[in-house]
């Protein structure tokens, strides 16, 4: 199964569900490049009726696990202009991003502002909103979650809603749902169904037993977190169908450390959700640099998320640079070990610059972690680029179309959600 990777490749609600991306601001050391405009354009080489396996890059003996999902869900702006519209969800083709399908949120809701991946292939979770933006900020609204079911036999889509009740965007960390549909899993920054107890910088894990006419529900408060990962939590149901990892940042954050990342793998079945182990993510030692491939690793920049094997955890995230005046920032994808939380392996290693970097974020993992999707993997300073990344490295670009810009600053690069 794959990792639900979650909704929102960068850790910002500055929109509906969206992020702006900064233009590069001068020159940099470290062999840092300036940003580009970011076009969707140059798609792979793989048609549309190419197959999954060989999309990811793999072998066929490998294809079973490795093999990236044929669709993907993207929320779509309903109207022009887009940075300033209600959101619909397209489903398109991974390897053209052709969309064959389109979702509209029922009434009385305008938009769906987040979407979510699953475990399952054609299933995805979105979360509809009624459209009342404050300064082209919809975050704020409570949202309703729906299933979304898309036969690739009938091109139809199909909405179900969830039970959970309604709660403010941007108190949403991440969804997952179990692949047989049976129960879903919620990382909120309030307690499940609001309530007075809320404190700034909790947060909640709630996990609803969909069965029955009445769903049950189990929730405990996970964690005091950083105000500075508000955004950045993954989850992600095991193999085992049982097993629940939420990735994150735990603990204090001291004065110019970076926030400690870790995977808190806790009981999805069992009554108070509790916790199985907690592994912390450690980084090497070692001098700053400005060679990127020298440069020890240093934090992750966004939620570590947990292979659903149970063996790996991965981020994106920085290395430890020189001082310099572009600046460059060392970036890459940092991969550990879940058993000790010691990293074991390092990818796509290059500097990024200048006053706004766009780090790697890893939007989709396969069940051991060695293909994933993600943006941010070349020296481009625009994040507006997904690849495919197989096991043997090589990069295949993949479309991503409902990109937009803020007016009057055409470098100002938004990307929209999406989950495979």
């Amino acid at each position: 199964m794959p990792v639900a990777a979650g909704h929102i490749p960068r850790a910002s609600r500055t929109g509906p569900g969206l992020v702006a991306l900064a233009a590069s601001l001068g020159l940099a050391l470290g062999g840092c490049s300036a940003g580009t405009t970011g076009s969707a354009a140059g798609s792979p080489s793989a048609s549309a009726a190419s197959s999954a396996a060989t999309m990811a890059g793999t072998s066929p003996a490998s294809a079973v696990s490795e093999a990236v999902p044929s669709y993907y869900a993207e929320a779509t702006a309903a109207r022009s202009p887009a940075y300033d519209s209600p959101e619909n969800i397209s489903i398109r083709v991974a390897a053209t991003g052709v969309a064959l399908a389109m979702a509209r949120p029922p009434t009385p809701y305008q938009s769906f502002g987040y979407v979510y991946a699953t475990n399952s292939p054609d299933v995805w979770v979105a979360g509809a909103q009624r459209w009342h933006p404050v300064h082209q900020d919809n975050s704020a609204q409570p949202t309703t979650l729906f299933k979304v079911t898309f036969s690739p036999v009938t091109r139809k889509v199909t909405l179900t809603q969830l039970p959970p009740p309604a709660v403010p965007g941007s108190d949403l960390a991440s969804v997952a749902l179990t692949p047989d549909g049976g129960r879903l899993a919620l990382a909120t920054f309030t307690p499940p169904g609001g309530g007075s107890v809320q404190r700034s910088g909790d947060i909640w894990l709630s996990v609803y037993t969909l069965a029955g006419r009445v769903p049950e529900i189990s929730s405990r408060e996970l964690a005091t977190i950083p105000s500075t990962f508000a955004d950045d939590y993954s989850l992600t149901w095991l193999d085992d169908d049982r097993t629940l990892a939420v990735g994150g940042a735990f603990g204090t954050v001291k004065a110019g450390a970076p926030a400690p990342a870790a995977v808190v793998y806790a009981d999805g079945t069992s009554p108070g959700l509790p916790v199985i182990r907690t592994v912390r993510l450690s980084f090497p030692a070692g001098k700053a640099s400005l060679d990127p491939a020298t440069a020890p690793p240093r934090a992750c920049a966004g939620a570590p998320l947990a292979t659903s094997d149970g063996r790996s955890v991965i981020c994106g995230g920085t290395a430890a640079t020189t001082l310099n005046f572009g600046p460059a920032i060392n970036v890459g994808v940092w991969v550990f070990s879940a058993a000790t939380g010691r990293l074991t392996s390092t990818w796509d290693r290059h500097s990024t610059c200048c006053a706004i970097s766009v780090f790697p974020a890893v939007l989709w993992a396969s069940p051991n972690g060695g293909t994933v999707v993600a943006d941010g993997l070349t020296q481009a300073n625009d994040g507006a680029v997904l690849y495919i990344r197989p096991p043997d490295g090589h990069l295949r670009r993949i479309p991503w179309p409902g990109l937009s810009h803020f007016p009057g600053d055409p470098v100002n690069i938004i990307e929209p959600p999406v989950a495979w």
